[in-house]
């Protein structure tokens, strides 16, 4: 070969556009098979893999997938190289399987799409290690503004998995370990909760909403599940719960044809899962550093699944879900917050008139007052029974919100946990004495008009 047809004569930007066009296991074997493609396929070209397969994304915050490049690198500003291209790597890996990964996790859901009562399905098992790395996948995809759960044949199947989750027995066989448990079951339920906002989805609701509304009561099978997940003292564990909560409310509201035709929920490219300039991490996948070639003769060239089959994000899952819930006790008296209560728990053809009007405040914090226990004000709602206002506590390291819902002659009590979707929970006489449920969320992120 002559010395001007090597490639390393060839322009740098030449070859990292065409290496760019490769599926990243080739971009890895690509970077294996002598020192200087190695130097060549850096992080840049798996940057350029994963906007070249993407559209922009759907969020009204990050509206262009070259200002999501923009902020996903300056979340990695201070990280080393190594770490860096790992996550690029791992990132345009989802982009490129994003078209299968719906197929895929229908797949192996099939049979969740139409659950039986009568818990005739086979003795429980540990959840397969694909789906867990698939449901991981698709929760760093809604932040970075790529839904894919929004999809009808996904969220079915996801209902129908998560019914059959808050079934004691298969709750027990999810994983062994209560942390990472409750972890899965919080990405869960996010998926589940932001995919059945995008869309109505029947399959499975009477069931799941039996089972969730089963556990308020103390001696139900579901209620084992629910204080796992309450009690534990975990923030994961309340905002599972709470999650889970969103996640059958609209098909209980939309009973209701006036909410139904108000179609006032919010709406997954409003919410502010992430936003340009603000200090929420992404949930993006860690990274595995590459081990460097050593001999480009006589090696077997790196196996490039030892870091692309796995897009485990549990670690920064966790420290996004946690920033973003502070994001938000931060910003409560920003803007309006709206919302319902329902006058039971059953799915009934009427529910309570929507709230509206709440604008939070928030009194600093007195001597000998624990700064984690917040003080808030709600002033100026208004519902079907009249004007009302809100006193209580959120408690920053739980998520959890206690209030009293103040009217001219008479008050109630509300119990509920500050998640990324909203304030969600129960109201009553007393925290022992719900009569029904209760979701806030700020009207920004409902349909414009509502």
């Amino acid at each position: 070969m002559a010395a001007s047809a090597h490639i390393t004569h060839l322009p740098l930007e030449l070859v990292q556009t065409i290496a760019a066009l490769c599926p990243p296991d080739d971009i890895a074997r690509l970077g294996a098979t002598c020192r200087h493609l190695h130097r060549i396929c850096d992080a840049f070209v798996f940057q350029a893999a994963f906007l070249y397969r993407l559209d922009d994304p759907t969020s009204n915050h990050i509206t262009t997938k070259t200002a999501l490049r923009e902020v996903i690198t300056q979340r990695l500003s201070s990280a080393d190289a190594a770490h860096a291209k790992a996550v690029w790597t791992r990132l345009a890996a989802a982009a490129c399987e994003l078209p299968l990964l719906a197929d895929e996790l229908y797949s192996r859901l099939i049979h969740y799409e139409s659950i039986p009562w009568d818990n005739s399905f086979p003795r429980p098992a540990p959840v397969d290690p694909r789906v867990r790395k698939i449901i991981g996948t698709l929760c760093t995809l809604t932040v970075l503004g790529y839904p894919a759960v929004n999809d009808f044949t996904i969220t079915a199947s996801l209902t129908g998995l998560t019914a059959r989750l808050i079934d004691p027995d298969f709750w027990q066989a999810w994983d062994p370990n209560p942390t990472t448990r409750i972890t899965l079951a919080a990405q869960l339920a996010f998926c589940l909760a932001t995919g059945i906002l995008g869309h109505r989805v029947l399959n499975n609701m009477p069931l799941l909403t039996n089972r969730i509304v089963s556990s308020f009561g103390t001696r139900s099978p579901e209620s084992v599940v629910f204080r796992d997940l309450r009690d534990a003292g975990s923030f994961e564990g309340a905002q599972t719960a709470a999650l889970l909560q969103i996640a059958f409310l609209p098909w209980l509201l939309r009973a209701d044809v006036a909410v139904l035709r108000r179609g006032d929920f919010p709406r997954p490219s409003a919410l502010p899962f992430f936003r340009r300039g603000d200090s929420i991490p992404i949930p993006l996948p860690d990274g595995i550093p590459s081990q460097p070639i050593r001999s480009t003769r006589g090696d077997d060239p790196p196996d490039p699944t030892r870091f692309l089959s796995s897009f485990a994000c549990a670690p920064s899952w966790s420290a996004w879900l946690r920033a973003t819930v502070d994001t938000l006790i931060d910003d409560l008296p920003r803007g309006e917050w709206v919302g319902y209560t329902t006058n039971s728990f059953a799915r009934e053809s009427e529910v309570a008139a929507p709230m509206r009007g709440v604008r939070f405040s928030v009194r600093p914090p007195v001597d000998n007052e624990d700064p984690d226990e917040i003080r808030i004000s709600g002033e100026d709602g208004i519902d079907g029974q009249g004007a009302f206002r809100l006193e209580g506590t959120v408690f920053r390291l739980t998520g959890r919100v206690t209030m009293m819902k103040i009217y001219g002659g008479h008050a109630w009590c509300v119990e509920a946990t500050l998640t990324p979707l909203g304030i969600a929970g129960t109201w009553g006489a007393s925290a022992r004495q719900p009569f029904g449920f209760v979701w806030m969320y700020r009207r920004e992120w409902a349909r414009e008009g509502c």
